[in-house]
C-alpha cells in the first residue's frame, strides 16, 4: 500500500481557515482494504500546526469494496500482491488552522530562501488485511505510519492561500533594501533602528495584532522625524537634504518629505495616545487589517527610498 498527497486547497465552505488535502491511497484490492486515515500536519520546521481528519468523501461516489476471505497461505497472499491488482482510494483530509498556526506558517516561510511553504504529513493509516496464516475467516486490522511532504511555491501561497487564511491580499513587489555594509557610517544606527522597526511591524502583522502594528509604526516615524528642528537631528537632517538635492529634489520637496514623516507620526500616535494635544481624553481609533497593511506598505517604501539615498 502506498499513499501520495496530490493537492492542497482552501475549504471555501468553512467559516474557519481550513485546508483540504487530497490523498491517493493505492492498495492491493485482493488482500487489503483501507479503513481510515488521520494524522498531523507539520510546518517546515516540523512543528505540529493542525490535526488531519477525514471528514468528507472526495467525490459523490461512495466507497464500497468487498474482499473474499479464504484460508490463504502466506505464499498465496504474496502472489496476490505480486499480481499488482490495485485500486485507489481517494481520501480527503481537513486541517483547521488556528491564528497561531497561520502566524507560525508565515514565520517559518519568511526564513526560507525562496519564501515557499513546506508541509509535512505524519499519517496513521488503518487497513483490513487477509490473514497471513491458514486460518479460515480470520482478518487483521493493522495501523501503520505513513509520511509525505509537499511544497507550495511563494506565488501560489500569496495568490491562492494568503487572503482566505486572513493573511491579506498581497501584490508581489520586490523592495531592494540596502545591505548594512553599503550604508554610510553616519547613517548606520539610524538605518538599523528603522529596519528593526520594519521587522517589528512585519511580525505584528503575522500575529494579526493590528494594534501592535500601529504602535510599531508610530515608533518607526518617530525615528524618521529628523526634520523636527531638534539639535540632535540637525546633522542627519542636513546630510539627508543634500542627498535629496543631489537627486534633483528641491528644498521644498525635501521639506515636504520630512514634514510628511512628522504627520504620519501624529497619525499613528492617535492609536496609542489616550489624550489629545489639548489634554482632553479621547477614544483611540480601532486598528483594522487594512490599517496595518497600509502602515507596513508605507514604512517599507519609505525605508527603501531613504536606504537607497544613504547607501555608499
Amino acid at each position: 500500500m502506498n499513499l501520495k498527497v496530490t493537492e492542497i486547497l482552501i475549504d471555501a465552505e468553512s467559516i474557519n481557515p481550513t485546508l483540504n488535502i487530497a490523498v491517493d491511497i493505492t492498495y492491493y484490492n485482493k488482500v487489503e482494504i483501507p479503513l481510515s486515515i488521520s494524522g498531523q500536519l507539520k510546518a517546515g520546521d516540523n512543528k505540529t500546526i493542525a490535526t488531519l481528519n477525514e471528514t468528507r468523501l472526495s467525490s459523490n461516489v461512495s466507497f464500497d469494496k468487498q474482499m473474499t476471505i479464504h484460508a490463504y497461505t502466506y505464499e498465496q497472499i504474496e502472489a496476490l500482491k505480486k499480481a499488482k491488482q490495485t485500486d485507489i482510494y481517494y481520501a480527503n483530509l481537513s486541517a483547521i488552522l488556528s491564528p497561531q498556526a497561520i502566524a507560525h506558517i508565515e514565520t517559518v516561510r519568511e526564513k526560507e530562501q525562496q519564501n515557499d511553504v513546506h508541509f509535512y504529513f505524519n499519517l496513521v493509516l488503518k487497513t483490513m488485511h487477509l490473514p497471513s496464516e491458514a486460518k479460515e475467516f480470520t482478518i487483521r486490522v493493522i495501523a501503520t505510519k505513513a509520511y509525505d511532504r509537499c511544497t507550495i511555491k511563494q506565488n501560489d501561497w500569496l495568490n491562492k492561500f494568503a487572503a482566505p487564511l486572513g493573511i491579506g491580499n498581497f501584490l508581489i513587489v520586490e523592495f531592494e533594501i540596502p545591505n548594512k555594509p553599503n550604508i554610510m557610517p553616519i547613517w548606520k544606527e539610524f538605518y538599523d533602528r528603522l529596519a528593526a522597526k520594519i521587522k517589528d511591524i512585519e511580525n505584528a502583522i503575522r500575529q494579526t495584532d493590528w494594534q501592535k502594528v500601529m504602535e510599531q509604526s508610530r515608533r518607526f516615524y518617530e525615528i524618521l522625524k529628523i526634520g523636527d528642528g531638534k539639535e540632535g537631528h540637525e546633522e542627519l537632517n542636513e546630510e539627508l537634504k543634500k542627498l535629496f538635492i543631489k537627486d534633483k529634489y528641491s528644498v521644498k520637496d525635501y521639506t515636504a518629505f520630512v514634514e510628511g514623516a512628522w504627520k504620519f507620526h501624529e497619525f499613528f500616535s492617535a492609536f496609542t495616545h489616550e489624550t489629545a494635544k489639548d489634554g482632553m481624553i479621547k477614544p483611540n481609533p480601532i486598528a483594522k487589517k487594512e490599517d496595518a497593511y497600509f502602515a507596513f506598505m508605507m514604512a517599507t517604501g519609505i525605508l527603501e527610498v531613504v536606504g537607497k539615498k544613504i547607501s555608499a
